[in-house]
């Protein structure tokens, strides 16, 4: 009898039998896992809709402060001074102008550079 119930058991919980056992007891292959879409509740049309009801939100009218020392327009005195006043040079200028070392910002790398690489290659002695 316990058999029987098993039996029985069996066929209504398939997850709980091989494959095999699916064979023997509907003589037909399981049938193939298949994704359904998930149920959503029905959307009403959005037309169809009353509009929102309450107090409307109110919109805040902001004012924009700017100080006075903004400048908003360059006059000419500033282009005058920035061109009276040359770019500083580095005090070591002349003898890297004599040794053909060019002059690098200091966010160059200046012992991986390629010129460096390329000059150091140049000069190089040939044996």
């Amino acid at each position: 009898m316990d058999s029987y119930l098993t039996l029985e058991l069996r066929k209504r919980f398939n997850s709980s039998m091989t494959y095999q056992e699916y064979l023997d007891a509907y003589d037909k292959p399981p049938p193939k896992p298949k994704l359904k879409p998930k149920e959503s509740p029905v959307v009403a049309e959005l037309l169809l809709l009353e509009p929102p009801k309450g107090p409307k939100p109110q919109s805040q009218k902001l004012e924009v402060y700017e100080p006075d020392e903004i400048i908003l327009e360059e006059s000419e005195t500033d282009e005058r001074s920035r061109a009276q006043s040359p770019i500083q040079k580095p005090p070591c200028y002349k003898a890297l102008k004599a040794n053909n070392v060019r002059v690098r910002s200091q966010s160059e790398n200046f012992v991986f550079s390629v010129y460096r690489f390329l000059q150091n290659k140049q000069h190089v002695p040939k044996q």
